[in-house]
């Protein structure tokens, strides 16, 4: 059971982590589209808005898997419900 326990909080740890790292990379994308790329009738920029584009990206997923590859290696136990009572 302890086990179990352990891979399901480094699954979720996992899940938590993909999904902030995910919104950081796409969250700045659309920023700057929104602020530069839209704003402008440059195919230059368009041009170069998309090679800038995929480079992140590439990179943010390399850094997701190496997060989780080094996540991997711990041993995780969430007490996310984990509740203390006192004595009176």
């Amino acid at each position: 059971m302890d086990k179990e326990l352990k891979e399901e909080s480094k699954k979720r740890l996992k899940s938590a982590v993909n999904k902030k790292m995910t919104t950081i990379m796409i969250g700045s994308l659309a920023i700057i589209e929104e602020e530069l790329v839209k704003n402008s009738s440059d195919i230059e920029l368009q041009s170069v808005y998309d090679i800038v584009r995929q480079r992140i990206l590439d990179l943010g997923n390399n850094q997701i898997r190496n997060v989780n590859l080094e996540i991997d290696s711990y041993d995780i136990e969430s007490n996310r419900y984990q509740f203390n009572f006192r004595k009176f």
